[in-house]
């Protein structure tokens, strides 16, 4: 009826503002001091509001979505306008100043700046890649946690196990789970081995057997 038409003119206007705004991202003004920067979408063929609920949908070949430092890439984003939280997926890339990430599905708290990507996992950072089934940031603690077949390569360090938590601040990692840690042809094996990238020591408890091999 009446009523219906309305919301649609009003859906068809939303979603042509979002695409000029989309086309001015191009050249953002800088946020206000003091002020949470804005968030800006660029590369949207497909964008459609539902306003009751405050759900953005959009898709694209890929959608951006900006937000200071923080991009997110992906063939389909859904934005909750009230919790701000995005949700991304179909071929997922997200960056930041130390950070990216790639994964088939994605989900950004962007209040809490937290993340958690899911679906055959990478992550590199100057600590060096995770590869993973799923991984947390968690911004506030700079703190990454792999789950699910996890697997790290710092430098000439790799490592395995069922959970690895990276602390980037202290520069630790934390392989639990039943871990394995090779460099080169030498191994250790325990139920948790802890990793001081920085140090270079490692630290291994719970049943550890270690292969040393001298290299030639």
């Amino acid at each position: 009826g009446e009523r219906a038409a309305v919301i649609r003119r009003a859906i068809g206007a939303a979603c042509g503002l979002l695409l000029a705004a989309a086309t001015a991202a191009a050249t953002p003004s800088p946020a206000a001091p003091g002020t949470a920067p804005p968030i800006e979408v660029t590369g949207a063929a497909f964008a459609e509001l539902d306003e009751r609920a405050g759900i953005w949908t959009l898709r694209g070949a890929p959608v951006v979505v900006r937000r200071g430092e923080v991009q997110i890439e992906a063939q389909t984003v859904v934005y909750e306008t009230g919790p701000r939280i995005v949700r991304a997926a179909g071929t997922v890339t997200y960056r930041d100043a130390a950070l990216e990430v790639t994964a088939a599905r994605l989900t950004a708290w962007l209040e809490e700046e937290r993340l958690l990507a899911e679906g055959g996992v990478t992550a590199r950072a100057p600590e060096g890649r995770l590869a993973a089934g799923r991984v947390e940031l968690v911004a506030s603690r700079e703190e990454l946690i792999a789950e699910q077949d996890a697997r790290l390569v710092h430098e000439d360090l790799e490592g395995r196990a069922g959970r690895i938590v990276l602390q980037r601040r202290v520069g630790l990692a934390t392989l639990s789970g039943g871990a394995t840690l090779r460099r080169g042809a030498s191994e250790t094996r325990a139920a948790t081995i802890v990793v001081d990238l920085r140090r270079r020591r490692i630290t291994a408890s719970g049943g550890a057997v270690v292969t040393v091999v001298p290299e030639r």
